[in-house]
């Protein structure tokens, strides 16, 4: 939001899935007081995909060109256990890479990330594997982008 050159208005900041224990209370005061949003993941559970596409929706109609991160610290450790946070009551990985397609799909989305990934700890290669569908789904949906 401080970028010396590019700010981002405080509105246009999303992070879906928070979790309390992993959130300093001084930046959720800092994003909400200028105007960012925070859903928890107790919020996203079973509806993370919903709460994407219409977070998706608000921005494009802002205008705004949507740049994605997705920290794999935020998924269940169950199923990407290769990261340098692992999270015990994380988002489902179905959930997150159904996301990356809608992502790949919305013409709003111009950058994509998948961030946290740690090869010293994904000692069975899992995570990285996920990571790799994760990308796979979000390429799936750009291409069913009309073309201009």
């Amino acid at each position: 939001m401080e970028h010396s050159t590019h700010p981002l208005p405080g509105h246009r900041y999303v992070c879906l899935g928070a979790q309390p224990h992993s959130v300093a209370r001084a930046h959720l005061d800092y994003v909400r007081q200028n105007g960012g949003v925070v859903r928890w993941r107790q919020e996203c559970t079973g509806n993370l995909a919903r709460h994407f596409a219409e977070e998706l929706a608000r921005l494009k109609k802002d205008h705004c060109q949507v740049y994605v991160t997705l920290d794999a610290d935020a998924v269940d450790a169950s199923a990407v256990p290769g990261v340098s946070a692992p999270n015990a009551l994380g988002l489902s990985a179905e959930e997150v890479i159904a996301c990356a397609r809608l992502a790949g799909e919305s013409p709003a989305v111009t950058s994509f990330e998948v961030v946290e990934i740690n090869p010293r700890v994904d000692t069975d290669g899992r995570s990285a594997r996920w990571a790799a569908l994760v990308v796979w789904h979000f390429l799936s949906g750009l291409s069913c982008r009309p073309r201009r």
